[in-house]
């Protein structure tokens, strides 16, 4: 047990990332489970048997587990500035007690201020308000602080953030986290009151329950409603479902059990919202994507697939194009990789020079090649001798939130393996002077390396590293 490196992290994650000060005492159970004395750190550490490998994914059709507008979830009433919420997701709605990390969709609305949420596994994080010039008060609930807003927030966990959004928006975000204390993950919001809705679909399992093992793909567009890509060239009217074949095409083989895709709308003459679930099953009360008139959005989603290998698509109203590009897939295949989650970690920051090849903001029209893969985070000592990687030389692919932050014009962001053509699909879509987020599973190169591609105009890029497959 141990990576190699004195410190604290690693609580939930394979005990060889681990990190400990002065290890010393070992006592073992009938379980098996060995308890280590962290003396450093104060606490006992618990290694508990499992896979050698990685964590199986086990997707279900999207259920909502929590809405702040009706209570869904424990939580009623909208989440206030410098708070933070936990939410219960191990040993409730399917997922068991032993899960490891948990897949959410993320929407927040009714915003009344520009603001970030951040995920953190429980235990991870806590916040704290204050007015500057005072001491700091204690851990905050909704509301912040009562009638008066806080001037001074803190969070520990909000040195990354997982969504981003300008007051008045409705969004969508899908994130992965890691489940912490009590198997719950902590949802913290810097600034104003938002709604929160969170959509359960699917969990990471402790390594001995047999989940489904992911194949990482390069980008590949299987459906363009704007060419006839995917069988359909008119857009999504109000009110339609469409099924897309998803099997035999883009490299997802028969069998397969899920898909990773990235969803693109675009064009849409309304505010509207598209939902995706397993072809054969009832439409879920579960979104997707939240999108605006005229907006170009996009949202990464893990989609159980259905009959035929097929995923039914519906738009609530309006008419919008529709664009998915797959990028892997779930399946029983052993040979395929299984998954680490981290507490989320920030590996790219062009607002602060790292790493020191990209530009500062990214140009129009430029590429950037970022090692993760047998690394160690730019910004947490990558180039001193003897540094232990955060990420495994082994790993396949590593799943991250992109932000871009003052970007000057419309554009997108391309994240693909190093050394491979670049390709007809994109990550993440922005306007002028937007700050949005999206999540991506990535394929590395055999070096571990990542390019990422600036379409036009130039834009500050943020990549935080919420897990790895391996």
């Amino acid at each position: 047990a141990g990576n190699g490196n004195s410190g604290f992290k690693g609580d939930g994650w394979l005990a060889t990332q681990a990190e400990m000060s002065g290890p010393a005492g070992l006592a073992v159970d009938g379980s098996g489970t060995v308890f280590v004395t962290d003396s450093g750190n104060n606490r006992l550490r618990a290694l508990r048997p499992g896979s050698a490998d990685g964590f199986g994914f086990h997707g279900v059709t999207p259920v909502r587990i929590l809405d702040t507008r009706d209570g869904t979830g424990g939580v009623i009433g909208p989440v206030g500035t410098c708070a933070t919420k936990n939410l219960t997701v191990s040993g409730a709605n399917g997922v068991p007690a032993g899960a490891t990390a948990v897949v959410l969709n993320l929407t927040i609305t009714a915003t009344s201020a520009d603001s970030f949420l951040a995920v953190n596994p429980k235990g991870t994080s806590s916040s704290y308000y204050g007015t500057i010039g005072t001491s700091i008060g204690g851990p905050t609930t909704a509301g912040g602080g009562g009638t008066t807003p806080p001037s001074f927030c803190y969070s520990s966990g909000a040195s990354t953030s997982t969504m981003n959004w300008s007051a008045g928006s409705t969004l969508a975000h899908q994130t992965i986290s890691r489940i912490g204390d009590d198997g719950q993950v902590s949802i913290f919001n810097n600034s104003g009151n938002v709604q929160i809705i969170a959509d359960l679909v699917g969990w990471y399992d402790s390594g001995v329950e047999g989940g489904d093992h992911y194949n990482a793909l390069p980008p590949a567009r299987i459906l363009d409603s704007r060419n006839g890509t995917g069988g359909f060239s008119t857009p999504w009217g109000a009110g339609v479902s469409r099924d897309i074949s998803v099997t035999g095409v883009g490299g997802v083989p028969n069998g397969a059990t899920a898909a990773v895709v990235n969803l693109t709308v675009t064009q849409p003459s309304a505010g509207s919202h598209l939902t995706a679930w397993p072809t054969g099953q009832a439409k879920p009360t579960a979104s997707n994507i939240n999108f605006g008139n005229g907006q170009t959005l996009a949202n990464l989603a893990v989609v159980k697939l259905g009959a035929g290998g097929k995923v039914s698509v519906f738009n609530n109203s309006g008419s919008v194009h529709v664009i998915l590009d797959v990028v892997g897939y779930f399946s029983t295949n052993p040979a395929d990789t299984l998954f680490i989650p981290v507490t989320p970690e920030r590996w790219v920051d062009t607002r602060s020079n790292y790493p020191y090849n990209m530009d500062f903001p990214m140009g129009p029209g430029a590429t950037a090649s970022v090692k993760f893969a047998g690394a160690r985070s730019p910004l947490n000592g990558s180039d001193y001798p003897g540094a232990i990687p955060t990420i495994p030389a082994n790993a396949k692919s590593v799943a991250v939130n992109v932000t871009v932050t003052g970007p000057t014009a419309p554009g997108f962001l391309t994240l693909w393996p190093t050394g491979s053509a670049r390709p007809t699909a994109s990550n993440i879509n922005f306007v002028a002077g937007q700050t949005i987020a999206n999540l991506a599973i990535v394929k590395v190169s055999p070096d571990g390396r990542i390019d990422t591609f600036n379409a036009s105009g130039s834009t500050h890029v943020i990549i935080d590293v919420v897990g790895y497959f391996v």
